[in-house]
């Protein structure tokens, strides 16, 4: 079975050329409902895929070549109840880890769930992982589920998301 047609790099527009996202029905953004659709919705499965194709909507060339990183390591402290941030050979000492599923330092935590997962039932594990990451601890954080973005500025306001977005309406507004 071949890729999904989300899977399959795009073409890209050289960075020296562009300005802002590209608009349009040929738009990047346009095609994100399809791409996500064309995936399981699973959070281990789809995830990257999906993230990077994210990024190449908002006209980056991609989640690595952005500087963010995949499956951050966030790990417990051995012996210990509080979490601490461990990074590299370092995650590999015993206690456990956990990863939050995007990282670009300073911009944005990325947590993503299955399709259909409720959003609310993930706020904790999200703003846990927020909190551990110092320093360049990121500006914003969202919750997604393939569908909806919730998103969060922990500085302007901590229990509700600032901006709860679907995919259909980015797709709609681009």
């Amino acid at each position: 079975r071949s890729a999904p047609a989300c899977a399959r790099p795009a073409a890209r527009v050289p960075a020296r050329h562009r300005s802002g996202p590209e608009l349009g029905s040929s738009s990047p953004l346009c095609k994100l409902p399809a791409c996500a659709g064309s995936l399981k919705g699973d959070e281990k499965s789809g995830a990257q895929t999906f993230l990077d194709h994210c990024f190449r909507a908002l006209v980056h060339d991609g989640v690595s070549e952005a500087g963010a990183t995949f499956e951050f390591r966030v790990g417990k402290k051995p012996g210990s109840a509080p979490l601490e941030l461990l990074k590299g050979e370092a995650a590999r000492t015993a206690g456990g880890k956990k990863f939050a599923d995007l990282l670009w330092p300073e911009r944005v935590l990325i947590e993503m769930k299955s399709r259909g997962a409720k959003l609310e039932r993930h706020y904790d594990q999200a703003f846990e992982y927020w909190q551990l990451i110092v320093p360049n601890r990121p500006r914003y954080v969202i919750l997604c589920n393939f569908d909806e973005f919730w998103i969060y500025d922990f500085n302007q306001q901590l229990f509700d998301p600032v901006e709860p977005a679907f995919l259909r309406d980015l797709a709609a507004s681009a």
